[in-house]
């Protein structure tokens, strides 16, 4: 998957990619039904990630890290990813980007979004619950 925004754990050493262009707003991003991301990848403050859920709706586990000038969520899907990038001073949720099948996408954020990619973030999973006795099916 192209949305490679980090490689392996440790401490964060971050460089800029070039920049992508969002297509749309942040507030029509969230939205928008059409996107995955509206429910888990468009939370609004770096609070309600922290006090969020902690899993995909495919039940994967969530990541959070700190990464170049951001504090960011990462949700793994089956085939997709969803990363949110949040200022630290603000926590408001600056941009979404998504990723699928080796393309990135801005979902929604400024004009043109330059987002770090970390070669060794220190990551925070988050912990899915139980899916009981039949493995979740």
């Amino acid at each position: 998957m192209a949305l490679a925004l980090f490689a392996g754990p440790g401490n964060s050493a971050c460089e800029k990619q070039s920049a992508i262009s969002c297509p749309t707003s942040l507030a029509a991003a969230c939205a928008a039904s059409t996107i995955e991301t509206t429910v888990e990848g468009c939370l609004p403050t770096w609070s309600a990630v922290l006090a969020g859920k902690s899993c995909s709706t495919d039940g994967y586990p969530d990541s959070t890290y700190t990464c170049g000038s951001y504090e960011v969520h990462r949700i793994q899907y089956v085939d997709t990813e969803t990363v949110s990038f949040y200022d630290p001073a603000s926590g408001a949720l600056i941009a979404v980007v998504s990723g699928s099948n080796g393309l990135d996408a801005c979902q929604g954020g400024p004009a043109e979004f330059a987002a770090p990619i970390c070669s060794n973030p220190k990551i925070t999973l988050g912990t899915c619950p139980d899916a009981g006795t039949d493995g979740g099916h």
